[in-house]
């Protein structure tokens, strides 16, 4: 059992990178990589396999494809990218029904202190950040009208993957 919860543990620490990794591609080119969305989806079978608790795969299945559904209607819309919709759909599998309402008012959050940043003068002293470390394209995004919803999603999967560890 102990080995099975390190290796559980692993998995949930690798599903990070692709999550963060999404993050930062968002925040620098508006784009999240399907990569990542495909490591996720790779790595949930292990996940399944190696948690030292009962998964509930068909809740997961049907929380994730009405998740899309949704997310789906409002890319229709032009107020999310393909890439965050596919994101968001991966992450609400991992989140399943009992962390789904997690998901969506972390991710809400922080979208919502992304907003604000945005909306603020704050963001001049980010993009003077950017700027210092050589981030122009990050720097022209901060400073620019479209807001880079993966890190929103990001800070949403985060968090489930984090209690999924506990």
């Amino acid at each position: 059992m102990g080995y099975q919860f390190q290796f559980h543990t692993f998995v949930l620490l690798l599903a990070t990178v692709p999550v963060a990794y999404a993050a930062l591609s968002d925040l620098r080119t508006f784009r999240i990589p399907n990569m990542c969305t495909v490591v996720l989806l790779g790595l949930y079978p292990i996940h399944v396999w190696l948690a030292p608790f009962a998964i509930d795969i068909s809740g997961a299945l049907i929380v994730a494809a009405i998740t899309f559904i949704v997310t789906f209607a409002i890319y229709m819309t032009g107020r999310l990218g393909a890439g965050d919709v596919k994101l968001f759909s991966a992450l609400a599998l991992w989140a399943g029904p009992a962390l789904a309402a997690e998901l969506l008012v972390v991710t809400t959050l922080a979208g919502a202190a992304l907003s604000l940043i945005y909306l603020s003068r704050f963001r001049h002293v980010i993009a003077l950040g950017f700027d210092q470390v050589g981030e122009a394209s990050a720097r022209d995004h901060v400073l620019g009208e479209k807001l880079p919803y993966g890190v929103a999603i990001a800070c949403g999967g985060g968090t489930v993957l984090f209690k999924l560890a506990m």
